[in-house]
């Protein structure tokens, strides 16, 4: 076999098993009875491998492993809260864009090139200095600046859809329009579904991580992968460690995410 044919599936499995892993750590860390916000000031930037700290602690003694598994979660959470909210969103506006049509598709469409074309990193900042730190304030700020990928994907599925042979039957045999869509949409349209939620989650948690290494994600004691960023940053001369687990936590996740999107994508363009 060339290695032609293997880079492909590598290119694909080693990320996805990356990806595993850090969803294990995860699951495991949440479970080995550390407390990530308990302060042990007899135990500061104690390094790798260190019993009972597999991970390390930070300068205030708090076990890492604990500290990413904590993360983790509100960084994969989020996440998924906000492809879920930007494709329920997206594909409520995708639908009466391509059913409706004329001015109204117009006026939809116009509105996500304008939302595109704005800087978005800086919107998110601005609604998250408006809305304050909590998790659904990060929810709703960068799902208001998701929405329009979701959109013009859904839409441009749901016109294919309409002009299927399928659908000049059923308008002709009297069918409604929510039955269309519990019956027949959602089943041909489930893998554009699942694609623009794959592809939505690891900007989402990119965003999160940028907002929250700059200070602007969760609030204390909570913490995310880009807050254990951030305050490994400060400390990166002493500790290297505490910046290094967080961002590769951050860049595997990524990574195996839009693994999974090209291959979706892949799959649907065949």
């Amino acid at each position: 076999m060339s290695s032609n044919t293997l880079t492909p599936v590598a290119s694909f499995t080693l990320p996805l098993v990356g990806l595993g892993l850090i969803l294990l750590g995860t699951l495991a860390g949440l479970a080995n009875g550390h407390d990530p916000a308990f302060i042990n000031v007899a135990d500061p930037l104690k390094p790798i491998f260190s019993s009972p700290y597999w991970l390390g602690t930070d300068d205030l003694g708090r076990d890492l492993w604990a500290r990413l598994a904590q993360g983790g979660l509100i960084s994969l959470w989020v996440g998924f809260a906000t492809a879920l909210a930007s494709v329920v969103l997206g594909g409520i506006l995708g639908i009466v864009a391509a059913r409706c049509g004329g001015w109204v598709d117009a006026w939809v469409m116009r509105g996500v090139d304008v939302l595109s074309s704005l800087p978005s990193l800086m919107l998110v900042v601005l609604l998250s200095v408006v809305l304050g730190k909590s998790l659904w304030a990060l929810v709703l700020s960068i799902t208001l600046l998701s929405w329009p990928d979701a959109t013009r994907v859904i839409r441009a599925a749901t016109r294919q859809q309409l002009i299927e042979p399928y659908m000049e039957a059923y308008t002709a045999l009297g069918g409604g329009t929510g039955r269309w869509l519990s019956h027949y949409w959602v089943r041909n349209v489930a893998d554009v579904l699942i694609l623009a939620t794959t592809l939505t989650v690891p900007r989402a948690i990119l965003a999160e991580s940028t907002l929250s290494f700059l200070g602007l994600g969760v609030a204390p004691p909570l913490s995310s992968w880009g807050t254990l960023a951030s305050d490994g940053w400060q400390l990166v001369r002493v500790a290297p460690s505490l910046l290094i687990l967080p961002t590769a936590c951050i860049f595997i996740t990524l990574l195996g995410f839009n693994s999974i999107g090209d291959w979706l994508e892949a799959r649907l363009k065949r």
